[in-house]
């Protein structure tokens, strides 16, 4: 079993009122054998709502459909008031899509004499203009009724068209100083959202994740992991030939190291003494003998050997 590095910031998005998660994670070289998902010990199969997406690292691989942008978050913890008016916060430079969360971190709710839940209805508007410009451009109302104690969250998602832009939120529902009414807004979230995939290099074995998120974790997902072989030439004693496949045996990784993607000066056959590396399988067959180990870190060709 071996873990993996996340290769592109995690994107947290609402769907109704719950939370999301979308990650994207990198093997290492491929082509890579990847089975056994789990975050921690416990096996994906464990978690509601969660999709995955895999490719191992070959060159025709098809795009990830779970994890195409590139997306910045800025977490934010503004409280919102009508006294207080806009706030702005500025997204990061090639905005292609913009996106907004807010939250009642109480709930949203009211009381009545007799201390009976009734609806509350709370307005958000959000504009957008050029960085700098103050041109601004509505994009749109939130509008939350509920009565609920409980957290609440929403989002609010446009086109950019590229560019830096300044965001600005504000509450137009009036404040109220009533301790039967729980109302407390917070903007939690902007997104830059560039479309391009954050993982320029080709030939890597990559894993998408989307996975809710609400009553599930509790923050981001740092211990996926699963097995992982390499998919390489190995020696094959009964057909005499080298076959590529999965496998751990330490002879076809040692040729691995000296031929694969990973060096940057791969050697020819010519330069291989194959017979020695043959007779060392069948050795490491006979002894049970396996290499598993998890490169995440420089190491030169021969070190690595």
């Amino acid at each position: 079993m071996t873990g993996v590095q996340t290769c592109a910031l995690p994107i947290s998005e609402i769907v109704g009122d719950e939370q999301y998660l979308r990650m994207l994670f990198v093997w290492g070289y491929g082509p890579l054998d990847i089975t056994d998902l789990r975050i921690g010990e416990t096996p994906l199969a464990s978690f509601s709502d969660i999709e995955t997406e895999t490719v191992q690292g070959y060159a025709n691989d098809p795009a990830l459909t779970l994890f195409l942008n590139d997306v910045f978050e800025d977490t934010l913890n503004i409280t919102l008031t009508q006294a207080a008016g806009w706030q702005l916060r500025t997204t990061q430079p090639n905005a292609d899509e913009i996106s907004v969360d807010v939250t009642f971190p109480k709930g949203l709710v009211q009381f009545d004499n007799q201390g009976n839940k009734i609806d509350r209805t709370v307005t958000i508007e959000v504009e957008s203009s050029p960085a700098g410009a103050n041109s601004w451009t509505q994009r749109g109302a939130i509008t939350v009724n509920a009565r609920r104690t409980s957290a609440i969250r929403r989002g609010l998602r446009w086109f950019a068209g590229g560019g830096q832009y300044d965001v600005r939120i504000r509450r137009t529902t009036p404040d109220t100083s009533s301790s039967r009414i729980f109302d407390t807004l917070v903007w939690t979230a902007l997104r830059t959202i560039t479309d391009r995939d954050p993982v320029a290099m080709p030939g890597l074995a990559k894993t998408a994740v989307r996975i809710k998120a609400t009553d599930q974790l509790s923050g981001i997902v740092d211990s996926f992991n699963g097995i992982v072989p390499s998919i390489v030439p190995d020696w094959d004693a009964g057909t005499g030939t080298w076959i590529t496949r999965p496998t751990s045996n330490p002879a076809s990784l040692y040729r691995e190291v000296l031929q694969g993607a990973a060096n940057a000066r791969p050697l020819a056959d010519s330069r291989l003494d194959l017979a020695v590396l043959e007779d060392w399988h069948e050795k490491n067959d006979a002894e049970a003998r396996a290499f598993n180990m998890v490169i995440d870190f420089a190491s030169s060709v021969r070190e690595t050997l």
